[in-house]
């Protein structure tokens, strides 16, 4: 089991403002990811995606499951993490840039890499909202994706269709949930944050 340490607001900004202010280079074994907390202000939903199963290190397995939208910063292409919520969540969903916008970040966790037991890993939450709620963005769909197959997103009810069976979370009785994408919901949107 991998310990999550939690990040508040404020701690996450300086995070993301040193980062800022050095090179990729000098990062070493420092990794991160975005997770983006989008709600459908028509009703109370969250976007979800369908994670396939993929080896994410030698030897690692991440399960296939529903999640938050989200992905890694590519760091060596001089990505912000603001600039990762952006392209994960428009990659995922397909909804288009100008539809949504991403907010600030609300916090994250910060545990041990599991690529790199030496280093640190950062999982950082962002806020995310819709401007203007098209047939598309109100639908949630099936989209290909060259690098990942197709792409299946929707709109959850956390109160309603996430259901705790034992030690996990499922949608629809029998489709796991990840574990990350619960601590967010939990910390972000029913603790609210710090």
């Amino acid at each position: 089991m991998n310990i999550m340490a939690p990040l508040s607001q404020k701690e996450t900004q300086l995070l993301m403002a040193e980062l800022e202010a050095r090179a990729p280079e000098t990062f070493g074994n420092l990794s991160m990811s975005v997770k983006v907390i989008c709600i459908n202000a028509e009703n109370p939903t969250l976007a979800f995606v369908k994670n396939r199963r993929k080896e994410i290190a030698p030897g690692i397995i991440k399960e296939e499951g529903w999640g938050l939208p989200g992905g890694g910063v590519r760091f060596d292409e001089h990505e912000t993490p603001k600039d990762a919520a952006i392209r994960e969540f428009n990659q995922e969903t397909g909804i288009p840039f100008s539809v949504f916008e991403i907010l600030d970040p609300l916090g994250g966790f910060q545990k041990i890499s599991v690529k790199n037991p030496s280093g640190y890993h950062y999982d950082i939450a962002f806020a995310a909202r819709i401007k203007e709620m098209s047939p598309y963005a109100r639908s949630g769909r099936s989209i290909p994706d060259p690098t990942e197959g197709t792409l299946e997103w929707m709109w959850v009810d956390p109160f309603r269709d996430i259901m705790k069976k034992g030690e996990r979370y499922f949608i629809n009785d029998d489709e796991r949930v990840h574990g990350s994408s619960i601590a967010m919901i939990n910390r972000f949107l029913f603790l609210n944050g710090d």
